[in-house]
């Protein structure tokens, strides 16, 4: 926006020499309107109609009118508010005499109740006469900081001239000595009077490095040293002293920082991933939540955990009964087997992540029955380990046992790469056949994988063909569990392994 005369219009653009005045009122005015209305000396502000002098104009040196106006009134309310922080007894009646101070000048500046600010400060004045007079005369510390720099620099530069002129001096004198030395030389000399020359000016620049030294002190005292130079009474200060604040809580006492955890607060609070951490967000205690009648604790940054997945979890508990064998290849902190255990499964929980072993260690121990202790098989392996090392071979020894009324389950709850484990029981399945069909104890296998086809239930059906040919499409059921992502599907693979029931409809199958 260009500057413009509220009088005659004229603008900086179509005028560049015009200079703008301003007035106490606040309003401006161009150099020559000021000339012509008050060229009597008196006149009245066309904007607000208030009577003004001529004298009381000033050019105006920012740009908006508003804030020269309360630099104005800044000026001269601070000629009278003059009190210094040593003047009062805590830093909190300083800051309220600083806040009132604000306060007035507002009031002045934007024409709010300003008769009776003009009276509060007329009354001000009147009952503080003596202080403020007796102030106008003390500096702060802060101006005295100023004043001992303006004298250091002014020392500073005396010493300059001082420096120069002796410098000066030096070299005069020197070029002296050397004139006369070379005229001597000249005179007495039958030799090359080039040579002599070119030797005295040698000589001359010599004298010059040796005798003329440039002498310049530093003169500026640090600030340290300033401030040690002030009277002790202008430079104490009060040191700060923390006082913890006193809340009046209106209802139940505050809980400690350790009994944060024990009572439940944190319950809703999770951890926080690296991107948050990396924001300052940081939260102090492991995250915890309640799920199929298990809490469980964890790290959220360092484990996996999904809680749209708890319907999948009750589901596979909803199948389990006392008793059974659960297998978990890829357990996490436990959202299956911990489960499991409590109601009376024997578990064996794997885990390749140190973090999620960690922590399914402290679940199971968190939720063991007071009354009777539960066996678990906990391990740090890769999935595959698992199967062939542990799994496997234990599911052998309990189908030799051939205990009834019991059902072995595994689970494979990696979506990305479970499926890709299955190899392990391809080739676990070709080795013995004929023992294992005198198996009576059925296998019940949970992997589950991503589908990404139109045909969902084809796509997977078409991969567990290529992994595991060696298992009838009978035994293999599917299932849709949730959406993960646009043409993403989670799938859950069932396949039933010595299980009658299945054997049993096959065979009537075939007959029929």
């Amino acid at each position: 926006m260009d500057i413009s005369c509220p009088q005659c219009q004229t603008t900086k653009y179509r005028n560049p020499k015009m200079k703008l005045m301003v007035s106490k009122c606040g309003h401006s005015l161009c150099e020559n309107c000021v000339e012509f209305k008050f060229s009597k000396g008196v006149g009245y502000c066309p904007t607000c109609k208030t009577e003004l002098k001529k004298s009381g104009f000033r050019y105006q040196i920012f740009e908006d009118a508003f804030v020269e106006l309360e630099v104005d009134i800044r000026k001269r309310i601070l000629k009278d508010f003059n009190r210094k922080e040593q003047d009062f007894d805590s830093l909190d009646a300083y800051n309220d005499y600083l806040e009132l101070l604000e306060t007035y000048i507002f009031n002045l500046t934007n024409k709010v109740d300003v008769e009776e600010t003009e009276r509060k400060i007329a009354e001000y004045k009147e009952a503080n006469k003596d202080i403020i007079n007796k102030n106008r005369g003390k500096l702060t510390n802060d101006e005295i900081f100023i004043e001992h720099l303006i004298e250091q620099e002014r020392t500073a530069e005396e010493m300059r001239k001082k420096v120069y002129e002796q410098e000066l001096q030096k070299e005069q004198e020197a070029k002296q000595r050397v004139k006369n030395d070379l005229m001597e030389a000249l005179l007495q000399t039958d030799g090359n009077v080039d040579q002599v020359l070119r030797r005295g000016i040698e000589d001359l620049e010599k004298k010059r490095k040796e005798d003329v030294q440039p002498i310049m002190p530093n003169m500026i005292n640090r600030e340290e040293d300033i401030l040690i130079s002030l009277t002790s009474d202008q430079n104490q200060q009060r040191l700060f002293e923390y006082i913890p604040p006193v809340y009046e809580h209106q209802g139940p006492p505050v809980p400690e920082k350790n009994d944060l955890e024990q009572l439940g607060y944190l319950d809703h609070v999770r951890q926080e991933r690296p991107v948050e951490r990396a924001g300052g967000y940081t939260r102090e205690y492991p995250f915890k939540c309640r799920e199929s009648k298990v809490t469980f604790e964890f790290d959220f940054a360092k484990v996996y955990w999904n809680p749209r997945l708890s319907t999948e979890h009750e589901r596979i508990i909803e199948f389990l009964r006392p008793n059974d064998l659960v297998f978990d290849v890829c357990a996490g902190v436990g959202p299956f087997v911990v489960p499991a255990s409590k109601f009376g499964c024997l578990v064996y929980a794997n885990d390749i992540n140190p973090e999620c072993f960690k922590w399914m260690n402290v679940n199971f121990k968190r939720n063991q029955p007071k009354n009777a202790l539960r066996e678990y098989h906990l391990f740090n392996l890769d999935g595959r380990e698992f199967l062939r090392t542990i799994a496997l071979p234990q599911i052998e020894h309990y189908q030799k046992q051939g205990q009834l009324n019991r059902n072995i389950v595994i689970l494979m709850n990696l979506p990305g790469l479970a499926i890709t484990f299955l190899d392990v029981i391809s080739e676990w399945l070709s080795i013995n056949i004929e023992e294992k069909q005198q198996w009576k104890l059925p296998i019940h296998i949970y992997c589950y994988t991503f589908s990404r086809g139109e045909d969902r239930v084809e796509d997977v059906r078409t991969r567990l063909n290529l992994i595991l040919p060696n298992v009838d499409n009978d035994q293999v059921s599917y299932r849709f569990v949730r959406q993960v992502a646009p043409n993403k599907d989670m799938m859950c693979v069932h396949i039933r392994l010595y299980d009658k029931k299945v054997e049993d409809d096959k065979r009537q199958n075939c007959s029929e």
